[in-house]
């Protein structure tokens, strides 16, 4: 198996991307450097809510988010992207038919990234615990036609096993991406999910492993 490069993202400002150059327009649409990245001709507002959930076009396409997220949700909400010096790393690394594991996907935000950077020839395995994310990262894989991506509601460890993750209120605003699994959960409202190591996944090739996984 080649070598792969290890991305660790550093903590930053909540994830929020402080340089960011997207911007909302006066009709709701996400900015690229200046330019509406709606396509041209009349534009429609690219903001969708229902319930907990919003659907907006971002940078790297379009993104279901959850609108409790204090720092992911928001920070596309506020920017349209998340963490673009991860991107830009990660497009120094990757070239079209890179494999590329996502541990800690959240919601899919680097997900995407990715995928794209790898191309179809390549592929992504998206790795994330916690349910409301999962599924969200599910959405959002299907949402771009992925198909070369692999979701996986499964932690990464070294040794396998299974882990307590609590229930979480959907409705409760917080940093859906910061959840400890350290602590004990047998007490309170939880289910079980396995860890995986990365030597079980039998991969043939692997160029870049971004990790991203707060307290877990």
């Amino acid at each position: 198996m080649r070598n792969a490069a290890h991305f660790t993202q550093a903590p930053d400002d909540g994830g929020i991307s402080s340089n960011a150059r997207s911007r909302i327009n006066p009709a709701g649409n996400v900015e690229n450097g200046g330019e509406a990245i709606n396509g041209p001709g009349p534009q429609k507002s690219a903001n969708t809510e229902t319930g907990m959930n919003a659907v907006k076009l971002c940078r790297h396409g379009p993104m279901i988010y959850n609108t409790a997220d204090a720092w992911v949700g928001r920070s596309f909400a506020v920017y349209g992207e998340l963490c673009e010096a991860a991107v830009r790393v990660f497009r120094a690394c990757l070239a079209p038919g890179a494999v590329a594991l996502d541990v800690g996907a959240n919601t899919g935000g680097l997900t995407g990234p990715l995928a794209r950077l790898g191309g179809p020839a390549g592929r992504v395995l998206a790795f994330e615990p916690e349910r409301t994310n999962y599924y969200t990262l599910c959405g959002n894989v299907a949402l771009n036609t992925l198909t070369h991506v692999r979701c996986h509601q499964m932690a990464v460890g070294n040794a396998t096993g299974t882990v307590r993750v609590p229930e979480l209120d959907p409705a409760t605003t917080a940093n859906w991406g910061g959840l400890s699994l350290e602590g004990d959960f047998s007490r309170v409202p939880h289910y079980a999910v396995p860890i995986n190591t990365i030597d079980r996944l039998g991969l043939d090739r692997l160029d870049l492993i971004k990790i991203d996984v707060g307290g877990m």
